[in-house]
């Protein structure tokens, strides 16, 4: 009987014979079988022939659910990339469009809702950790704030216009714009600066203006502005003098207008040229080329021109002891200063308010339609008096009207406020001339920045000096054109007379003895 069911087992294949009949192990490996144990081996052989086949079962049920786990992933990462995607195209298509047109305000608030809306995304500090521009060490000290909430454009745009064009010295940038770039983020800071300074006074908490001015970034501070010591020749043929159009002769004071066009008061040609940017010759626009005379239509050595918003000219026409006012494209002028008692050469001019100043040599008197605001005569003069001023400036931005006379013949530049008896000596030392820092020699003119900054020409010194006013009031005087001897080459001045700065802070001077005007290039 035990033999007969050894042979009837060994006759009947098993399942786990069936499975893995095509396995080497199976084939190979000899199976040990007690007698009287039949039954019990093969159903022992079918159970594992059974947990086999589930083992397989299950192995490719995972590796499916794996598949499929990795395919969600993927489609779930497309999705977000897609997403970030969209949103930086988005972003660097809105502000390419807003940096061709940095003056539409529309433009700006489309940009900086994109940007505060990207701020909320969870890639902010991925965003911000990399920053795409050297910003000054006193931004990276500040604690940036939180961004804005969405709300609707028009409560948005009233919460964001402040923040570009109001109170520039108290308020940093907010976070979103530290992703604009460098260019597009200069002009947004020098924007309110380009305003008329009514406009920008206006716009400013009333405060104290010197603590204002003490909150300003290092790039607005005075003493770290600089720039390129290479002049530039944009008018005139250096050392040759002429009546032709490319030449000058003796240029005095210059001005220039907010599209940088240079006037320049040609003195001993007699006549105003005005020089477009980059052209190579100007244009007569008051006065006749080397001909003197008292009429409507002529000069005698004018000294200084100014130019209105409307580009009306007024010019010092120092050798007809007049101020010449010639309307818009008009070469026939017409004297304002015909009631001004006892007028004398004027070698200066500015008008502020509508009101016009002249600084009036002969005289030592500084005039404002007629009435003395500055005189050697008046009493109680602190020891200061002047005498033979060749030049002033009236501070229109800060203290409207105080008058800053270059007080010739005593080397200093003295300081008259409105209604004061007395000026004070702001630089140089009263009666001393030198070249140190803090002496001058026979300074001929100046110019005022809006922060009353004092670009001072230094005539014997042949160099331009800018005394700075904030911080701190300085008397101590830094070169900033010039070496302090003649000369003809890009980097000297031979005797020059007048200064003029543009809206991106270039600086123009009146090469005197050269017949030039120079232009230096601002750097920081």
């Amino acid at each position: 009987m035990s033999n007969k069911l050894v042979s009837d087992w060994e006759q009947t294949p098993s399942p786990y014979n069936t499975i893995n009949k095509s396995s080497k192990s199976s084939r190979s490996a000899p199976r040990q079988r007690s007698s009287g144990s039949a039954n019990n081996e093969w159903h022992n052989d079918q159970d594992h022939g059974e947990e086999k086949t589930t083992k397989n079962r299950q192995k490719k049920s995972g590796s499916s659910h794996w598949y499929s786990c990795w395919f969600r992933g993927f489609l779930l990462g497309s999705l977000l990339a897609g997403l970030a995607l969209a949103i930086v195209i988005s972003l660097w298509l809105t502000m390419k469009t807003t940096a061709t047109t940095s003056s539409s305000t529309t433009g700006i608030n489309r940009t900086k809702i994109l940007l505060i809306a990207l701020l909320r995304l969870s890639l902010q500090r991925q965003l911000l950790r990399p920053l795409p521009l050297q910003l000054p060490r006193q931004l990276l000290q500040q604690r940036l704030q939180r961004p804005l909430p969405l709300q609707p454009h028009r409560q948005l745009r009233q919460q964001l216009l402040p923040q570009l064009h109001q109170q520039l010295p108290q308020q940093l940038p907010q976070p979103g714009l530290l992703l604009l770039p460098h260019r597009q983020l200069r002009q947004l800071l020098l924007q309110p600066h380009r305003q008329h300074p009514r406009q920008v006074l206006q716009q400013l908490p009333p405060e104290p203006r010197r603590q204002l001015l003490q909150r300003l970034p290092l790039p607005f501070r005075c003493p770290n502005w600089l720039w390129d010591a290479n002049g530039q020749t944009v008018a005139g043929v250096t050392g040759v003098s002429g009546s032709t159009a490319d030449k000058l002769n003796a240029p005095w004071n210059i001005y220039v207008d907010t599209t940088n066009n240079l006037y320049i008061a040609d003195a001993q040609n007699h006549r105003i040229q005005k020089w477009a940017q980059g052209a190579t010759t100007g244009t007569t626009i008051a006065g006749s080329s080397g001909t003197s005379g008292s009429s409507s239509t002529l000069l005698n050595i004018p000294k200084d021109v100014f130019v209105d918003s409307s580009e009306n000219i007024y010019v010092a026409d120092s050798g007809n002891h007049r101020i010449q006012f010639f309307a818009s494209g008009n070469t026939t002028g017409l004297t304002v200063s015909t009631n001004w008692t006892s007028a004398g050469s004027m070698w200066g001019v500015q008008v502020v308010n509508n009101s016009i100043y002249a600084c009036d040599r002969d005289s030592n008197i500084v005039w404002n339609n007629g009435t003395a605001v500055a005189s050697n005569q008046w009493s109680n003069n602190a020891g200061f008096p002047l005498k033979l001023p060749q030049g002033f400036a009236v501070d229109a931005s800060i203290a409207v009207g105080t008058v800053y006379i270059t007080n010739s013949d005593r080397h200093t530049v003295v300081k008259w406020p409105v209604g004061a008896v007395s000026g004070t000596t702001v630089a140089g030392v009263d009666g001393n001339s030198g070249n140190t820092s803090t002496l001058l020699k026979f300074p001929s003119s100046l110019k005022l920045d809006n922060y009353t900054n004092m670009f001072v020409v230094d005539n014997n010194n042949h160099r331009i000096q800018l005394f700075c006013q904030y911080p701190t009031v300085n008397t101590t005087g830094r070169t900033i054109a010039g070496t302090g001897s003649m000369g003809q080459t890009n980097t000297t001045l031979n005797y020059p007379a007048g200064v003029a700065l543009d809206a991106s802070r270039n600086l123009y001077v009146a090469d005197t003895s050269n017949h030039r005007v120079q232009k230096f290039q601002y750097l920081l």
